[in-house]
């Protein structure tokens, strides 16, 4: 069985990856993938660490 990485990202902390590591799991079920890795981040800190001019 071929396998894959998933990587799930939400931009908020009110957010969650719940639904996309599901759906995405489905996806690559579907499509005869097995998932090897799953990664998920809560990016809620970029913002504060970015260039003023960025913000």
């Amino acid at each position: 069985m071929r396998r894959v990485t998933l990587y799930v990202r939400v931009s908020t902390a009110d957010q969650t990856t719940e639904n996309q590591e599901r759906e995405s799991i489905a996806i690559a079920a579907h499509s005869g993938y097995g998932v090897a890795a799953n990664e998920a981040i809560v990016a809620t800190t970029w913002r504060q660490h970015r260039p003023p001019r960025l913000r």
